[in-house]
């Protein structure tokens, strides 16, 4: 049922959220989705707990008009500090970060 779902979805996130408080003393307006699934049940509970801006695993390039709901990622996987470096310079580079990404069919 969609309603059970979503009140399940939203307590979920609610108690992970008063868990990082009670740890940490603070909570944050990110929220990177587990292996990157989110529907908009996802979605609606994320913004009802408090999250500002989510991640996916999508990857792609971030710009002053991504949508802050479907922030993409960048692929680090056992990767070297060079390597992390140079996509970092890259992506920062707007015309030759779309090439790359359009390049490599991210």
């Amino acid at each position: 049922e969609p309603a059970l779902k979503r009140r399940w979805l939203l307590n979920d996130l609610l108690a992970s959220r008063e868990t990082l408080h009670h740890q940490l003393g603070r909570v944050s307006e990110h929220l990177c989705w587990p292996q990157g699934y989110h529907d908009s049940d996802y979605l609606s509970a994320a913004q009802e707990a408090g999250f500002r801006y989510l991640y996916t695993t999508q990857k792609g390039l971030l710009s002053a008009t991504t949508d802050r709901y479907k922030i993409p990622r960048m692929v680090v996987k056992n990767k070297g500090g060079w390597w992390f470096r140079q996509r970092v310079w890259l992506y920062r580079q707007a015309r030759l970060g779309r090439a790359y990404v359009r390049l490599r069919g991210q």
